[in-house]
């Protein structure tokens, strides 16, 4: 078969690497497409991740002549600005449905994002209680926009049989254009859901493909309650990437890996997973971290004391690693200090020698505690912190717990939380069959059968989907969708009015200083000119009259 599978940027690349491999080892073509403008997806400080990436997709380009990669083409007709407003605004409208009143953080990030005009009068609409309305207008709207030409040409001459589309649904997401395409050309699409958290915390699903896969039955019923999905359009594969830690062990030995961390291999080891917490520039992780190493070393228990503890940086804040630190104490290390997101070999073995060889591993809110709980280590974390929105202000949290019979253990003090670290690290409370069970239900559902596998066999069977009728390429709107462009369009004069007039003001502000400055050094130079003629004012005659003087000698 014929398959290509769309990510957004190279930061996808690690969940879709066991599929793109599986599928070519199986004989396949694959083309790989990059929507991102950048196509490592990722700045420069995560540059040791993008290099880790390029090395993994070179071996595949050598080892495999049906494997390709491309760059997705940009739009770039009239309708860009209008695609991008109004998947700005069904984004808003879907935060702010009801369900999401409990969950303000979730909904603020999506306000701050937008432009400020759009924000304050979806607003008001959803005051007015209008809000559906506008929104089926919208959702109109945007289905009738018609797919980008330069797409629907590269679709045509790639000729897969069958498009994979992932993450999708991530806020600023522009791969619907792939969905447009591939509809206009009667492709069959699937979605595959990237990661735990996507279908309730991020953008609402717009360009409905063929069929979705997700990782459990959990994420089916996120799925048709809050995208609207009918449940036999939604297959269920589980996590394919937990293939690789249910395959693979460590390369080295638990003390060769602790001494090459730094760290005293005779020592218990407790490693810290850091998060992507919302508001992290003003609630730091990293003073809590420091907060929690503190309460360890003065907890009274004897093993917590001496532990080792290695706390792992989210990549997306490696640049922060340093301030993770404890210069003070010796059996403290932030390792290692180029996190990377774990695609290389040597990457993927220090991730997963730093989870396997732990004796407890504490974190916040993050997929790293999926991971952790999947090889049975004992998992915990602290509620009721400076983090509480990172937590309960969230949907798939709760995924975690699951009312205290999840794979993670809760604490509600910091008193409480020592207690069970010592309990865990000491070997009394180690991981239960029902935590296995739990998350064994919730990235490996489908039991002994790789997910991987079943990823590609939802692939394969979806390519043999029925589509939809052929879509228009040109562009077909009634007087509704004509009056709700034009709604667009003000809300962007307006918008662009209030930037124009801050560019505006600024401009004056900076030229009345350099006026001010000008004319007060003019001032002064007057003033101090003046001062010396009144002075010196025989000198400089005086001087005058000698320099006459010499000129007519």
């Amino acid at each position: 078969m014929n398959f290509l599978i769309c990510i957004r940027s190279y930061w996808y690349f690690k969940n879709t690497a066991p599929l793109l491999l599986e599928a070519l080892r199986r004989g396949n073509r694959v083309v790989l497409m990059v929507t991102s403008k950048d196509v490592s997806g990722l700045t420069e400080r995560d540059r040791i991740a993008a290099e880790d990436v390029e090395i993994a997709i070179g071996r595949l380009k050598a080892e495999y002549p049906l494997f390709s990669v491309l760059r997705a083409p940009e739009r770039e007709d009239w309708w860009l600005p209008f695609v991008n407003s109004v998947r700005r605004a069904l984004d808003l409208v879907h935060l702010m449905n009801a369900r999401f009143d409990t969950k303000p953080r979730l909904r603020k990030r999506a306000i701050d994002r937008a432009p400020r005009t759009m924000s304050e009068y979806l607003m008001r609409v959803k005051a007015t209680g209008d809000l559906d309305t506008l929104a089926s207008r919208l959702r109109r709207l945007d289905d009738r926009i018609p797919p980008e030409r330069q797409m629907v040409r590269l679709l045509r001459e790639a000729a897969p049989d069958v498009i994979m589309v992932t993450p999708l649904i991530d806020l600023g997401c522009n791969q619907n254009e792939i969905l447009r395409a591939a509809r206009f050309l009667r492709i069959p699409t699937l979605f595959a859901v990237h990661s735990w958290d996507n279908l309730s915390m991020k953008s609402r699903i717009r360009v409905r493909p063929t069929r979705i896969v997700v990782w459990n039955a959990l994420q089916r019923k996120e799925a048709v309650e809050y995208h609207g999905i009918p449940a036999e359009h939604v297959a269920i594969s589980g996590a394919p990437h937990f293939d690789d830690w249910h395959n693979n062990r460590p390369k080295r030995t638990r003390a060769r890996f602790l001494m090459d961390a730094g760290l005293d291999p005779d020592a218990p080891l407790i490693t810290y997973l850091c998060s992507t917490v919302f508001d992290f520039q003003r609630l730091r992780e990293q003073d809590f971290v420091k907060r929690w190493i503190t309460a360890l070393r003065q907890s009274g228990d004897k093993l917590l004391e001496r532990a080792n503890v290695l706390v792992r940086v989210h990549p997306q804040r490696v640049h922060m690693a340093a301030e993770f630190g404890c210069p003070g104490d010796p059996r403290v290390v932030v390792w290692p200090k180029n996190t990377t997101a774990p695609v290389g070999t040597r990457a993927k073995d220090d991730y997963l020698s730093s989870l396997t060889f732990a004796d407890a591993v504490v974190g916040i809110n993050t997929t790293g505690m999926v991971e952790a709980a999947f090889l049975e280590r004992p998992v915990l974390t602290i509620l009721g912190t400076e983090f509480a929105d990172s937590q309960d202000g969230t949907f798939h949290f709760a995924y975690l717990t699951n009312n205290g019979k999840g794979m993670i253990r809760t604490a509600a003090s910091m008193s409480e939380h020592l207690q069970q670290l010592a309990r865990a690290v000491g070997g009394d409370q180690p991981f239960t069959t029902a935590e296995r069970d739990y998350v064994r239900m919730f990235v490996r559902s489908q039991g002994d059968i790789s997910s991987t596998s079943r990823l590609l066999e939802v692939l394969e069977s979806t390519a043999l989907c029925e589509t939809g009728p052929q879509a228009r390429l040109g562009t077909n709107l009634s007087l509704g969708d004509l009056s709700t462009l034009g709604f667009i369009a003000r809300l962007q004069a307006v918008d662009l009015g209030r930037r124009g007039l801050s560019h505006v003001h600024r401009k004056a502000e900076k030229l009345l200083r350099f006026t001010w400055r000008f004319a007060r050094s003019s001032a002064r130079m007057i003033i101090i000119g003046a001062v010396a003629l009144i002075v010196h004012p025989s000198s400089d005659r005086a001087g005058q009259r000698s320099q006459n003087s010499t000129i007519d000698q």
